[in-house]
């Protein structure tokens, strides 16, 4: 059976464009030289996050958010930490590294099960490096429509995507 070509690129989204995901879909990301696919097959560098500020680091310029989907990500950025409050919804966009930890918190343990991690297994452990962070103040209007806006955009729009890159793909492949 012959499979799909995979794009190198999707067309028409732009170089720096970021995908919009919930935390719990950074579980099913799988990644290669420096970039990063969702399920669906679409490729990215940046990522569009939101969520409430859980935690703040005083010593430092990180923070974790949530979007109350999965675990709380970390996020490393240039200002100063000092500037966000614990509480406030942010918008957060930046790219995504991946570092290993042990699984030992138990505060994550259902989000392990979850991402398909058995005992003894380490889970993928996701940060974040700003490159945008704007507070909004209407954070619990914003929080529910932010779920109800990426869940369309990963059922519709950018399964549609991948496919006009496949295509294209094929196209170039045709010229050849």
């Amino acid at each position: 059976m012959d499979q799909e070509p995979v794009p190198q690129t999707t067309r028409g989204t732009g170089a720096s464009a970021a995908v919009k995901l919930l935390t719990w879909q950074l579980a099913c990301l799988t990644s290669a030289d420096k970039k990063y696919r969702t399920a669906d097959g679409l490729e990215f560098q940046r990522v569009w996050i939101q969520g409430y500020i859980t935690s703040i680091n005083p010593g430092g310029n990180t923070f974790e958010i949530t979007d109350e989907t999965g675990p709380p990500l970390t996020v490393y950025c240039k200002i100063s930490a000092g500037e966000r409050v614990t509480g406030e919804y942010v918008l957060v966009i930046g790219k995504l590294g991946l570092r290993r930890s042990s699984k030992k918190d138990d505060s994550n343990r259902s989000y392990e099960a979850d991402a398909g991690t058995g005992a003894g297994k380490r889970r993928k452990d996701w940060q974040l490096a700003a490159q945008k962070v704007k507070p909004f103040a209407d954070g619990a209007r914003r929080a529910s429509l932010w779920c109800q806006e990426v869940e369309f955009l990963h059922q519709i729009i950018y399964p549609q995507v991948v496919q006009q890159a496949i295509a294209g793909c094929r196209d170039d492949m045709m010229r050849v």
